[in-house]
């Protein structure tokens, strides 16, 4: 199992804040590319986020992908069925996000985060998402919690591309 280090989760953060518009969207295209499953997964959720609470979605999920491809090289491509079934998995928890409480979403997320491989990157995750929160910067009526569960998909399926013998999604 390939744990990725908080070295090469802030070395892919310093260079993504380090690109200009233009190199990031080279990058964010070449992502698409490179993993269409991937980034169809994402841009499934565009309407249910506004364009700057998507935009956040999209920073941290090409940051997570980053840190990834640093550490262990270009990413195996995932297959639409590896997409759809996690993706399926998901929807479940998901669900249960939007109609919970306050106190039981809190619940889910450390539920999720507990069952991760990669808890670095959750944490990251996790982080990001607790301060744009705290600065009034997620403008979704649940805050971070939509959005955690959608990255937390990307890094168990990203784990799973380069772990294939140990994939499974955390839930």
């Amino acid at each position: 199992m390939k744990i990725i280090s908080e070295a090469s989760i802030e070395q892919a953060i310093d260079l993504i804040d380090q690109m200009s518009d233009q190199d990031f969207e080279v990058f964010a295209q070449a992502f698409t590319e490179h993993q269409p499953n991937l980034a169809a997964y994402l841009f499934m959720h565009e309407d249910e986020f506004s364009d700057d609470d998507f935009d956040l979605l999209a920073n941290l999920a090409l940051t997570v992908y980053l840190a990834y491809e640093l550490q262990n090289g270009k990413s195996p491509v995932l297959s639409s069925e590896e997409v759809e079934s996690a993706a399926m998995k998901q929807l479940d928890f998901l669900d249960a996000i939007e109609t919970a409480s306050e106190a039981e979403i809190e619940s889910l997320v450390e539920q999720a985060f507990d069952g991760s491989q990669q808890p670095l990157l959750l944490d990251f995750v996790a982080h990001e998402l607790h301060l744009m929160e705290s600065e009034n910067m997620i403008e979704h009526e649940s805050g971070g919690a939509m959005i955690y569960p959608i990255l937390q998909l990307v890094v168990d399926l990203l784990h799973g591309a380069y772990n294939r013998s140990t994939f499974t999604i955390a839930n």
